[in-house]
């Protein structure tokens, strides 16, 4: 600990991990960030180095992680910058510097500037919310019980998200959003 570490306090769990430079991977394929599938030990990702809050968020590389007890449940990742993440650090977001792999093939951020592209890649989503500001695509996969958003504004894509957390899988968020299919969705 060093001198002033006393009076600026912990920067959380990830404060000792140590950043090396890799190639950052959101697959949607295997729902993996960087080889690290839902309930894998959020230290294999220790590579990522020390958050910039006392939470698992990375601003300056585009995204943020969603972890419990440990464990990876998911991540957004930021498609351009200035998108919001909805996350306690207070530092700008940038543009997600990986890939995003869909239905085999990788795509920069810059590259998916449409709905049409996660459409084609993904296929029709389970349901499609449409406000005043976004567009959201929700994809649940039932095989492992995850789900896919997609956020859309008049800009395009703002955020990709994966969470083993599916927000449809709640009646009352279905209700609210008047989904009228039935749930679980079929395989």
């Amino acid at each position: 600990m060093g001198i002033f570490d006393r009076f600026r306090g912990s920067r959380g769990p990830t404060e000792e991990w140590r950043a090396q430079h890799r190639l950052l991977v959101v697959d949607l394929d295997a729902l993996e960030f960087c080889g690290v599938g839902f309930g894998g030990p959020i230290d294999r990702l220790s590579f990522l180095g020390p958050s910039e809050s006392k939470w698992y968020d990375y601003h300056r590389k585009g995204l943020s992680l969603d972890v419990e007890d440990g464990r990876f449940r998911g991540v957004q990742v930021a498609l351009r910058d200035d998108a919001f993440l909805g996350t306690a650090s207070k530092e700008p977001v940038l543009s997600f510097p990986g890939r995003i792999r869909m239905a085999g093939s990788d795509y920069k951020p810059s590259e998916l500037t449409s709905e049409d592209d996660f459409v084609s890649a993904l296929g029709e989503p389970y349901w499609r919310e449409e406000d005043e500001v976004e567009v959201v695509l929700y994809y649940e996969i039932s095989e492992n019980g995850a789900e896919i958003q997609v956020e859309i504004t008049d800009e395009g894509p703002q955020v990709v998200l994966f969470s083993d957390e599916p927000l449809m899988a709640d009646p009352e968020q279905r209700a609210l959003q008047g989904v009228d299919r039935p749930w679980p969705p079929d395989s």
